[in-house]
This record gives structure tokens, sequence and C-alpha cells, in this order.
């Protein structure tokens, strides 16, 4: 019995061990499955915060990109020489396509409303162009980025103004062909700038622009936009926009431009080898001097001719190589202005003309051929130093802009335009103290005030309020112009009227070889197709027949004959329908071969052109019976009438 009781005993306290042990190790389990629970889900909520930190993935661009349409993309990359015409695969519009910047998200699930897409040239955003795009879009065009630059972007997602989620990349812009720029409503618009030079510097982008013209055209199908308006103020800056047509050409008066808070000025100019031969040519590159004057956007009316002359002639200056600057010019082909081939074709001819007329000045690289020209047509050293400082981003030297040359007993004055360089309180000219006016930036020296030069250059100074000076130089000379009131049979009436009963005139007095005679010519009024008016100083002079200049001639006792009719110069037909201009004519005997000299537009901004006859003819009108002759072709003009002044 005492047995069966131990034996009860044992199992009821084995009983009640197993029953403690396993309490106890079912908490422990608990315990441990409770821990493993909660690291699973801080695993998860790990996770999901990883997940949301890459709900943006930026899949565009990547590398470098080109943001230009690829068949210009196949030319730039083709070697020097190569032609144009088998890169170009049809009509285009503009060069430039944009660059797509694109990403993939799934923040739609988190109530994304819209994206913040941000692109800048520096890693900390400080300058960034940002872009807001509706929460349903993945991408978004760039243009005018600037070449062979490494660009940041940052894309953003919020739901409202909440933060959800960002990503980060970045690309490079090609160093390859031009910068190219999308403005509303133009075309052909590119940067001057970008380029490497032959001494390894890089001209600076944003500051010079050229391109078709601003203002309704049917041919070009041009029209700034009011976007296109904010572009060119508030993107590109545009202070100055440099029209090389003429106002009749162009339409609009001088000063206010169509760009917002820019002013407009006019460098009549025509393109190739007669860019050559323009005094004005020398006031546009004088005004390229001037710091304060860009931003600079400078255009004719298709951007491909005259603005691609001049972007020759700026890109030549600073130093890029001759195989760029062809490119440079032939890229317009794949614009809507068509081929511009300097290889085949007839702007080939143009070019090459051109481009030997330029070879013909001294020095050995183009780049010194370009300055010895611009040496020869007027444009000071300073103003050529400072031209190559502003575009290479270098410190100028103090310049101002003024007249090319003051004519004693024809100019009412001299003007110094200041650019802003501070108060002048002295002028000296030749070391001569000379009293002068200041009123809207301009010095004005009266013609009484101006003392007595020997013929040639005047050097002059001017000191300013804050110490520092400012040099430059101009010609003086007495004037040889000669008005015709002296020398035509003007009479009590202040015009001479040429017409079918009276269709020329002859001077009642001689002028003389050598003396740049001005006429003033009032009316023409076309009634046929076919043309001409013959101007002539004794036995030399011009024939103007449809759009052209052509050279004359006629002997003693004769009506006046078309010489050279291979020679001529081009003009504009509107100039000789009903607008009032001014024509010059200068007949110089002084060498074996006559030298004629022609200038039209107005006073003080005439297109001036010289030609050499192969000879002198036989019979000719000596010079002190030189007089002036005037005739019209009746069969093509009713009317023509020469104002006395």
């Amino acid at each position: 019995m005492k047995r069966i009781l131990i034996v009860l005993l044992t199992f009821v306290l084995t009983l009640g061990c197993f029953a403690g042990c396993g309490d106890k190790k079912s908490s422990e389990s608990e315990q441990e499955q409770s821990q493993s629970e909660s690291e699973m889900l801080s695993e998860e909520e790990g996770s999901s915060e990883a997940e949301m930190r890459t709900q943006i993935e930026i899949t565009s661009p990547k590398g470098e990109v080109y943001p230009y349409i690829d068949a210009a993309r196949e030319y730039l990359e083709s070697s020097a020489g190569s032609n144009v015409s088998y890169y170009l695969k049809g009509s285009y519009k503009n060069q430039q396509k944009p660059v797509i910047l694109s990403w993939e998200s799934n923040l739609s699930s988190f109530g994304v409303t819209s994206y913040k897409v941000e692109y800048s040239l520096n890693n900390d955003y400080s300058s960034a162009i940002t872009v807001e795009v509706d929460g349903s879009k993945n991408e978004v065009e760039l243009f005018n980025l600037f070449k062979a630059s490494r660009y940041f972007v940052r894309v953003t997602g919020y739901n409202g103004r909440e933060e959800i989620a960002t990503a980060e990349s970045e690309f490079t812009t090609t160093d390859l062909g031009p910068r190219v720029m999308n403005v509303d409503g133009i075309n052909n618009v590119r940067d001057v700038g970008g380029y490497i030079t032959e001494s390894g510097k890089r001209t600076v982008q944003g500051l010079l622009y050229r391109g078709g013209t601003l203002t309704p055209s049917d041919v070009y199908r041009s029209n700034l936009t009011e976007e296109g308006k904010r572009t060119m103020s508030e993107v590109m800056g545009i202070r100055s926009e440099f029209d090389f047509r003429s106002p009749s050409e162009s339409g609009l008066e001088e000063g206010e431009s169509v760009i917002p808070n820019a002013s407009l000025k006019y460098f009549t100019l025509n393109g190739y080898s007669d860019c050559l031969n323009i005094a004005n040519a020398k006031r546009l590159f004088s005004a390229l001097a001037v710091e304060s004057n860009y931003p600079i956007y400078y255009h004719c009316t298709g951007g491909a001719d005259r603005t691609g002359t001049v972007t020759y002639l700026i890109n030549a200056l600073l130093g890029v190589s001759e195989d760029l600057l062809i490119k440079d010019y032939e890229f317009t082909s794949f614009s809507i202005f068509g081929e511009r081939n300097t290889q085949t074709g007839g702007y080939a001819n143009y070019f090459q003309s051109f481009r030997n007329k330029l070879l013909d000045y001294e020095g050995e690289t183009l780049q010194q051929k370009v300055e010895s020209w611009l040496l020869a047509i007027g444009v000071t050293q300073v103003e050529i130093n400072n031209i190559k400082a502003i575009m290479l981003g270098e410190e100028v030297e103090l310049s101002v802009l003024h007249q090319a040359e003051f004519v004693k007993g024809e100019d009412d004055s001299f003007k110094v335009y200041l650019n802003g360089v501070g108060e002048p309180t002295d002028l000296k000219l030749d070391g001569n103290g000379v009293a002068f006016t200041v009123s809207n930036d301009t010095l004005t020296v009266l013609d009484a005030d101006m003392p007595q030069f020997e013929v040639g250059d005047v050097e002059g100074r001017i000191t300013l309020a804050n110490g520092k000076t400012v040099n430059f130089t101009f010609k003086y000379r007495m004037s040889d112009t000669v008005e015709l009131n002296d020398y035509m049979p003007f009479g009590e009436n202040d015009f001479i009227e040429l017409n079918s009963l009276s269709p020329s005139v002859e001077g009642s007095t001689a002028v003389g070889y050598g003396k740049t005679v001005r006429l003033r010519l009032n009316t023409v009024s076309k009634s046929g197709t076919l043309g001409g008016i013959y101007i002539l100083v004794g036995s030399y002079g011009i024939y103007i027949r449809g759009g052209e200049i052509r050279l004359a001639q006629r002997t003693e006792g004769s009506a006046p004959v078309e010489a050279m009719r291979n020679t001529y110069m081009p003009c504009d037909n509107k100039i000789f329908d009903g607008q009032n201009m001014v024509l010059e004519l200068k007949v110089d005997l002084s060498g074996d071969k006559p030298v004629i000299t022609v200038g039209y537009g107005t006073v003080g901004s005439l297109a001036t052109y010289s030609y050499t006859f192969p000879s002198r003819i036989g019979s000719e009108i000596a010079s002190e019976n030189a007089k002036v002759y005037v005739g019209i072709r009746t069969d093509a003009y009713d009317l023509l009438t020469i104002k006395k002044k």
C-alpha cells in the first residue's frame, strides 16, 4: 500500500512538472514569435521606404545629346570638305530638335499631382531652369541648351504641396556644330559663340545671336510670336537688334525693336564680296566692340547670306578654323531658307569670290587677314581687341563709338557716343583743348568749335570724372562734296523734272573730276519693264537698271552708253521707286585708269562701292569741261525729280 502511494505521488509530481515546463516553453515561444513578427514588420517598412525613394527613375537623356536633326548631325560628323548637298534629305523648317527628358514612375498610387523638373549647369541647382509638369505626364522637351556643357537634372514628384519622391541624373550636350536656338515664329536662329578657336579658347555663348527676320515675311513665313518675344527678352536677354537691311526693306523705323526692351539699329549691308566694300561694315564692327550693346541679335531677311557673311568674318577674327566656319555657314541648308553650298551651285560662286577677295589682305592666317581688312575700312585696333575680348570673356579696354571722319564745311558737328563709359570732364584733339556738350550719353563738338587740322588722322583723348581716359582716332578732311545748287540749271526752282519731253539735263557749270557730286533724287515713277537712269560726271558714271548699278561712259558731244555690262553693283530697286534718296558719285582720274566711287542711301549712311575702268576712253571730256549729266530712258520712267538741297 505504501508502495502504491509513493508511485501515485511520483506520477502527480511528474505531471505537474510537465505542465509547468510546457507553460514556460510556450511563453518563450510566443516571445520569439512576437520578436520575429516585429522584425519582419520592420523589414517591410524599411523595404517600403526604400521603394519610395526610388519611385522615379530618369530614363533619358543619357550620355551625349545632339539637339538638332539627324541629317545635320551626319553632315557635322563628316570630314572637312564634305559637300553639304549629299546630306540634304528633303526640305527642312528648322535645324533644332528638342532633347527629351523622360522618367518612369509609379507614384500614381501615392496620389502624385505634379512633377517639378529642374535642369542646371550647376550641381547645386542654384541656376536651374524649372518646368512644372502635370502628374499624368512623364516627359518634357528641353530647348536652347548650351553646347559642350554638362547638365544636372532633378525630377521631383508632389502630392499637392507634399514632396513624394525625387531622382537625379545628368547628361552632356555635344561640342559638334553650332548652338541652335528655338524661338517661336522665326527661323535659323543660332548662337554665334561656343566654338573652340585655334588658340584653344572657347568663344562665349549667350552674347551674340544670328537669325532671320523678326517681322512678317510671306516668303519665309516669319513672324515673331509673343512666346518668341519672351524667349528673346527673358531667356536670351537681347539688348540690341542689328538689322542688315535698309529701313525701306524692313519697314521699321530705327530705335524701338519688336524685342521687348531692345534697341533696333540699322547697318545696311550686302552679302559676300559686296560686304567688304561697304562703309557700313565699319559702323557694324565698331558697334560690336561696345560691350554695353550685348547681348546682340543680328539678322537680314533669311539670316543666310548677309548674316552668314558677317558671322564668317566675326568667327574668323576670333580664330575659329575655316572648316568650322564653312560648316557653320552651310548649316543654314538644314533650315527653311534652303541650301547654302560653298562648293557647287550659285551660292558657291558668291562665297568663293568673297573668300578670294578676303585672302588678298595682308596676313599669314585667315584671322590676320580679317584683321587687316577691318583696319583698312577704319575699324581701330582697340575696337578689334575689344571684339575679341568680349567674345572670349576677357576684360575690354574703355572705348567709345564715334564718327569715322569729320568733314570741314560739310558736317555740322562731330559726335562721340560714350556707351556708358562715364562722365567726360575734358576733351583734347591732337593736344588741343576743345569745347563740347554732353546729352543722352553723346558728346558733341560743334563745327564752330572744331580746330583747323591738317588733312589726316586726328588723335582724341577724353578724360573722365573717375580719372580714366579714353583714346580714339578719326579722319579729318576738307569737304570735296559738291551740292548741285551752283552747277545745275535750277534757276528759281527747287527741283528739276525729267520726263518724256525733257529726258535729260546737263550742268550749267563744269564740276571737274576728283570731287564728290551729291544728287538728291526725290521721285522716280516706273511705267515699263525696261530700265535706265544715267548719271555721269564728264565721261564716266553709272547706269542704274534692274536692281543693278552698272558703269557708263560718253565722249564729248555724245549720249551716254553702258560700259562693261558684266561689271555691276547690286542695289535696292525700292530706293529708286518713290523714295527720297541721296546718291553720291566721284570720278578719280589721278591714275592711268578711271576709278569711280558710288554711294547711295542717306547722308551719313551710304552703301559705297568703287570700281576701276580698264582704261581711259578716247575723246575723253577734259576735267575743265566735265559737267554733271542726268538722263532717263523714257520707255521705262515717267518722272525723275532732282532736288536742289
